[in-house]
């Protein structure tokens, strides 16, 4: 009968540090499950926008989401070479920046427009 209470006991404290694991991972898997999330939105919209509202054909719809996966699995090779040669830290910030820059220019393209 101990022995049946010792194995039940490591047992617990298997579970117990099992979800002190899940515990710290869950932000993790929520920051990824949300970014995954947000850009697979874009993905049935697309198709509907250039058939619908631009008006081409079927054809042109399956190059533009054939195009989307073409354009993920370049990146992401490029994206995992550039992280195994700079590090995390390395690829973080390009990442951080390029949006910034879009937008600025954006931006003074918008203002400039206007006013001319």
């Amino acid at each position: 009968m101990d022995k049946d209470e010792n194995e039940g006991g490591s047992w617990l404290r298997r579970a117990v540090r099992q979800g002190r694991s899940v515990a710290a991972l869950l932000p993790i898997m929520a920051v990824v499950f949300i970014g995954y999330l947000v850009i697979g939105l874009a993905m049935p919209v697309l198709p509907l926008h250039v058939h619908h509202r631009l008006g081409l054909d079927t054809f042109v719809v399956g190059l533009v989401a054939g195009s989307q996966f073409a354009a993920t699995l370049i990146s992401r090779v490029w994206a995992g070479h550039q992280a195994d040669t700079r590090g995390a830290s390395g690829q973080s910030s390009p990442g951080f920046w390029a949006p910034q820059w879009r937008d600025s220019s954006t931006f003074y393209r918008s203002v400039s427009s206007v006013l001319r």
